[in-house]
């Protein structure tokens, strides 16, 4: 029975086949196993990530745009980092894991970098409200450090973001 088992196992990883259901009791009174049923098992995954995807992105895209109007006081620079990094960021991630392994190239790497763009937004937060990246102590020297760093963080993922968007100028000619 165990050798049954690898064998099936092995056959659902590959995606394909049936799964056979077999009596049990045949087996045990050393006869020969009585096949009952076989039943086609669907073994690629399917779905959509797009579906969670778009929708954990527009919950970090809110908080932050919420934040930058002045909903949200601007001393709690830090308020909509829980729902960013918990959800917005894990959600882009698992959605870009799951898009790659359903194939769908494309998405995957527009998640991946949605996702790392959130990851690195929610570091460059943290690290200045906590002085991990030493922006406190240049700050003393230099009162134009802690801009300059947001600026240098925005123009890259701004230079990324673009290269994004040209790249999906082309994807109905391939």
């Amino acid at each position: 029975m165990r050798a049954l088992r690898v064998r099936m196992a092995d056959v659902l990883r590959r995606g394909e086949g049936t799964l056979t259901e077999v009596s049990l009791e045949s087996s045990r009174q050393g006869a020969p196993v009585e096949v009952i049923k076989e039943v086609p098992v669907p073994t690629k995954a399917t779905g959509d990530a797009q579906v969670l995807g778009w929708l954990v992105f527009v919950v970090g895209s809110t908080c932050l745009g919420l934040e930058l109007v002045g909903f949200v006081n601007q001393g709690a620079l830090g308020a909509p980092i829980p729902i960013i990094a918990g959800a917005t960021a894990f959600g882009l991630m698992v959605s870009a894991i799951w898009a790659a392994y359903v194939g769908q190239t494309y998405v995957a790497a527009a998640f991946g970098v949605f996702c790392g763009f959130w990851i690195s937004y929610t570091v460059l937060v943290f690290g200045a409200l906590h002085g991990w990246l030493g922006l406190a102590a240049l700050a003393q020297t230099d009162a134009g450090v802690v801009g300059d760093t947001v600026k240098a963080f925005l123009l890259a993922w701004a230079i990324t973001m673009a290269l994004l968007t040209l790249s999906t100028l082309r994807l109905p000619l391939a």
